[in-house]
């Protein structure tokens, strides 16, 4: 099985919830069937933060459990970076005029460690269990997705920079550099050569089509991370995955933008926050409609793939699958309740620290996410793994 996996935006409850899917697939041991990573914000924070945990390596299970997961849970819950962020802004108020993605890179290079290049990432390796990671952001001057990679970074319309010596901090600080809030990241393009694709066979060198390049939030683009990972025309029977892709999995914790009155005057940047919410959600809603249609039209035996959302239950994903009432109940004892699911889903999208207990119900929410989803439509192939917290050592 080749995976694709797709991991959403969301701040740390998306970080924390795709961790805990990802624990799910260790449990099963899929980790490393995984050939493409595709992340987008607080996915990208996630992907980094597995990657530098083991040596900027893609960790096998036992790696995965004996050292990645304490040490992020030890990041994440000692360190606020929206708060040491928001703080540098009080101390300098006219900071808040420039772009400020860089200052996102300075903390996670500074408070996380992780200080490599995107070359010195694995190379992409499926045979060996490396997949190939697709960092998602949005450049403002091609209206594209821009996409870094240990193979490259670009857009199809301004070109491509071969095997870039590129911070990781910075990429996964572009990925996650939310429009209003955080601005843009600049990248100086004239430090780069650039190459065009006219054909499979044939690379141009160009003139970069801008010195500088602008790189915004992924989510503005896609905030799920489906593009890197599928060939889409418009129409739900031509939908197919990429080369070395036969299935796909999707890990949404997006936020859903709740209810809210129209602001004050006063209130009115805040206003338009909520419209660039709006249209990602929009974003994010559109293609997860032509996955989820896909993936349930597909003539495929089993089916090609699965979708994993923060605000679904355990319950609900068996009552979607036809089960009784009495088999629900049996099925889910011992799972969170839907309350607890909706509560999770609902926590805002933040860079603040956790709590230790925050921590550790995103983490099961997302294996039991997981696990119920593949579990429920796909029993043949998948077993009921019950999260079991003495087989998740968080510290």
């Amino acid at each position: 099985m080749q995976i694709g996996l797709a991991l959403s935006g969301g701040g740390f409850r998306a970080t924390v919830f795709h961790l805990g899917v990802l624990s799910r697939l260790a449990a099963e041991g899929l980790l490393n069937d995984i050939s493409h990573l595709s992340t987008v914000s607080g996915g990208s924070l996630c992907g980094a933060l597995v990657y530098s945990a083991n040596g900027y390596r893609w960790p096998t299970p036992d790696e995965f459990y004996g050292m990645v997961v304490p040490h992020i849970a030890r990041l994440i819950t000692e360190h606020d970076l929206q708060g040491i962020y928001l703080r540098g802004i009080l101390r300098n108020p006219l900071s808040i005029f420039r772009p400020r993605a860089s200052d996102i890179a300075y903390l996670i290079r500074s408070l996380w460690g992780i200080d490599a290049s995107l070359k010195d990432l694995s190379a992409p390796d499926a045979d060996a269990g490396q997949p190939l990671w697709h960092i998602v952001s949005t450049s403002y001057e091609t209206g594209k997705g821009w996409y870094f990679t240990q193979q490259r970074m670009g857009d199809y319309v301004f070109g491509y920079n071969m095997r870039p010596d590129f911070p990781i901090s910075e990429a996964v600080a572009a990925s996650s550099a939310v429009p209003g809030l955080v601005g843009p990241l600049v990248l100086d393009a004239s430090r780069y050569e650039w190459l065009q694709f006219p054909s499979a066979q044939l690379l141009t060198p160009v003139d970069p089509l801008f010195q500088k390049v602008h790189l915004w939030d992924g989510g503005v683009y896609d905030n799920l991370g489906l593009e890197p990972l599928t060939n889409y025309s418009g129409k739900v029977d031509s939908y197919e995955f990429r080369k070395g892709v036969d299935f796909l999995l999707v890990s949404d914790a997006a936020g859903v933008p709740a209810h809210q009155a129209y602001g004050s005057l006063l209130n009115r940047p805040n206003s338009l926050m909520r419209l660039v919410d709006i249209f990602k959600d929009q974003v994010r809603a559109l293609r997860a409609r032509s996955t989820v249609a896909y993936i349930k039209m597909s003539k495929h035996p089993f089916p090609p793939g699965r979708y994993f959302q923060i605000d679904n239950s355990c319950a609900q994903m068996f009552r979607k699958a036809y089960r009784t009432a009495e088999e629900v109940a049996a099925l889910t004892e011992g799972y969170f309740p839907e309350e607890k699911a909706r509560a999770l889903a609902g926590m805002s999208t933040t860079l603040r620290n956790l709590t230790m207990d925050e921590f550790r119900d995103l983490y099961r929410h997302g294996f039991e996410v997981a696990d119920v989803t593949l579990f429920a439509f796909d029993s043949q192939r998948f077993r009921q793994l019950r999260y079991r917290p003495d087989q998740h050592p968080l510290t």
